[in-house]
């Protein structure tokens, strides 16, 4: 059951990344999240305040499901994605962004977590799968790039 519920999930990400890549994100473009928090193990006060601010954003898309629920930012070119509390490693964030650089696009990947290390660990790392999948994909195409310069499980 988890196997095929991560098959939906990481499938729900891909495709909502393909949609964001139509998103006009500018050459100069800021990751405006490059780091939320100094650590990536943060305080469950932190991650309830941090879940209300981004379904606060202007033209937050929410949409809920099973064990996590997903806020997409157009504005941001990003996915949010929150767990909730069936999910093993709740509470805990992580953020998928597509930047542009150099005239080169990059998936940028960052994560928070309050609860478990490991299962946290174990959660990330289906998303960092998928992101190296999506770089095979796109490598001939010279369309995407991955960045993972703030996941840091310490």
């Amino acid at each position: 059951m988890r196997a095929r519920w991560t098959r939906q999930v990481l499938s729900g990400a891909v495709a909502t990344l393909l949609c964001l890549l139509n998103v006009h994100v500018t050459a100069g473009a800021i990751d405006p999240e490059a780091r939320r928090f100094a650590q990536t193990h943060i305080t469950n006060a932190q991650w309830h305040a941090f879940f209300k601010e981004t379904q606060d954003k202007r033209r937050a898309i929410i949409l809920d499901r099973a064990d996590v629920t997903r806020i997409v930012v157009p504005r941001e070119a990003a996915v949010y994605f929150f767990t909730r509390l069936d999910h093993p490693a709740h509470p805990a964030v992580v953020r998928r962004s597509i930047v542009a650089r150099d005239k080169k696009t990059y998936v940028h990947t960052s994560g928070y977590y309050a609860g478990s290390r490991a299962a946290f660990t174990v959660w990330m790392d289906l998303f960092i799968a998928q992101d190296r999948k999506l770089q095979l994909e796109f490598k001939d195409r010279g369309v995407l790039r991955l960045c993972y310069p703030c996941f840091d499980t310490r």
